[in-house]
């Protein structure tokens, strides 16, 4: 185990978001942690019951800021870029949604120190539901 996951959290907000939209989005995650990685630092949480679709590292041959991670991710949702919304927050995050044809927001709860070319800035996870209709 690694010997910073006693300090590593949830940030505020996020649990709330996901209770609010599994039920109308199909909800995925591409992270560029490895399956092993993934399963020992955030499965802990129990957010995984949230999302339908979980692409790691170990998923595509290429990975962010290349497209393929997130164009796997939607082949497998069966969506269209044009109903996607990548949100992430790092620069790889928005040069992989910008590569694959889809929308960015940048989670600035997450990364405060950088501005991030995004179509929406959400200073917490609940401000995204300002922009769903």
């Amino acid at each position: 185990m690694n010997s910073y996951k006693n300090s590593v959290c949830v940030f505020d907000g996020i649990k709330d978001l996901l209770q609010k939209l599994s039920p109308d989005y199909k909800l995925g995650i591409v992270t560029s942690k490895t399956k092993a990685e993934f399963d020992e630092e955030v499965t802990h949480f129990g957010l995984n019951k949230y999302f339908g679709i979980i692409i790691c590292a170990d998923d595509t041959k290429k990975h962010k800021p290349n497209p393929e991670p997130l164009l796997k991710y939607m082949e497998l949702a069966k969506v269209k870029p044009e109903e996607t919304l990548y949100i992430g927050d790092s620069i790889y995050d928005m040069q992989c949604a910008k590569s694959s044809g889809v929308n960015f927001a940048f989670a600035k709860w997450g990364n405060r120190r950088q501005n991030i070319e995004a179509k929406y800035a959400l200073l917490n996870p609940l401000g995204l539901l300002n922009y769903l209709s």
